[in-house]
């Protein structure tokens, strides 16, 4: 599973450069690019470091405080992409893909703050329902960062060896 993480991003890096360097892009079209491999890296980053934070957190290696802690910044610097995003649909000339793609970027941003948040609340609330909460804007978030970046929908299941 590992291998295959490495895989993906070793690939994504790869035609993050190929599309950045291609000399035939006019401006416009190089930063749309820049912004649409930064927002695709970003949405799936921010999954994967939220669902990092709860397993460390549920795993009893991230105390209260600390996993509130990160969870505030995820969604702190969550929000500002989805502040920048907005200045970019609103100063530029977009196609209506390019302007559909931000659209549905944006909403997914805004269910990452909201999974995050859920798991802040289970934390400081320490209520199953929370969790349930949590874990229904995770599925949420998944089918939407899956749809727009290309990979199955269905969250894979992990062993763990317990």
């Amino acid at each position: 599973m590992l291998l295959r993480r490495k895989a993906l991003i070793f690939a994504f890096c790869l035609i993050l450069i190929l599309v950045l360097t291609d000399p035939e892009i006019s401006a416009q079209d190089s930063n749309l690019q820049a912004v649409g491999a930064l927002s695709s890296a970003n949405l799936y980053l921010t999954y994967v470091s939220i669902g990092a934070v709860a397993d460390s957190h549920s795993r009893e290696l991230y105390k209260d405080e600390f996993a509130a802690s990160m969870l505030t910044s995820i969604t702190e610097i969550t929000r500002n992409s989805i502040a920048s995003l907005h200045k970019v649909l609103e100063s530029e000339n977009l196609d209506e893909e390019d302007t559909n793609y931000l659209k549905e970027t944006i909403d997914t941003l805004e269910v990452l703050v909201k999974q995050a948040e859920s798991y802040k609340t289970y934390i400081e609330k320490n209520g199953q329902e929370y969790a349930a909460i949590y874990n229904n804007y995770k599925q949420i978030a998944w089918q939407q960062v899956a749809k727009l970046l290309g990979f199955k929908q269905e969250i894979p299941s992990v062993e763990t060896g317990k």
